[in-house]
């Protein structure tokens, strides 16, 4: 594990209301290399950009989507380990 090299901070606070609670933090922007492809200006909705269509507050498609559409992965399905 390491720290992304590409991240900034936007200073921006935020909250996010769940029924179990609520999440805050930061905006940050990052940058995403994909077979040597930048993408930049993607935005993306729910933590960590993953959340399901019906609750997509933006015009664009989901990451995992824009992923399927360009054939990077055949299924929008993806896990995430968290090492406590």
């Amino acid at each position: 594990w390491r720290a992304s090299s590409t991240k900034t901070s936007t200073g921006q606070k935020f909250v996010i209301g769940y029924p179990a609670g609520e999440y805050e933090g930061i905006w940050l922007r990052e940058t995403i290399r994909e077979y040597g492809d930048k993408c930049s200006s993607l935005p993306f909705d729910g933590i960590m950009g993953l959340c399901f269509d019906a609750e997509n507050s933006t015009i664009e498609p989901q990451l995992l989507d824009q992923f399927v559409a360009k054939g990077v992965i055949e299924t929008p399905i993806i896990s995430i380990w968290l090492n406590p």
